[in-house]
């Protein structure tokens, strides 16, 4: 069987603007919705489409374009990572404030215990001779 040669390396281009087309056809269709109403029975596919239209279109935003690179290009992990949890704690920051000063509390105070080597009977023979005998008055 001969070597399968690596696929090259693909554009970004046309997925660029099939994210495009979905936050387009997302808007649209939600568009359509509210001006023709909806019933109760679809409030929830039409906010899931608003929500998706605007995932979309913020990842659309992120993507690279012919003329730049992507936006997340020159971020390092750790940046990454405090984005995340800022996501995270930011919404619940009334019950974030109190869980992290505990978490920090613990940490100050409680340290492991220092494990006790235990003796066995020729160490503990060796101690006592080595030990100077006791006077009893």
């Amino acid at each position: 069987m001969p070597p399968t040669k690596p696929k090259p390396e693909t554009d970004l281009t046309p997925n660029r603007m099939l994210v495009a087309a979905i936050t387009l056809a997302c808007f649209g269709i939600a568009a359509a919705m509210w001006y023709g109403g909806y019933s109760k029975e679809q409030q929830l596919s039409f906010s899931g489409l608003i929500r998706v239209g605007i995932f979309m279109g913020a990842f659309w935003l992120a993507l690279p374009s012919k003329s730049r690179f992507a936006a997340w290009k020159g971020l390092s992990p750790w940046v990454v990572v405090c984005i995340a949890v800022g996501i995270f704690f930011l919404p619940r920051l009334k019950y974030s404030i109190p869980l992290f000063l505990g978490m920090l509390v613990l940490l100050v105070f409680i340290k492991p215990r220092k494990k006790k080597k235990h003796q066995t009977a020729k160490q503990t023979i060796e101690v006592k001779a080595t030990q100077p005998p006791r006077k009893d008055n």
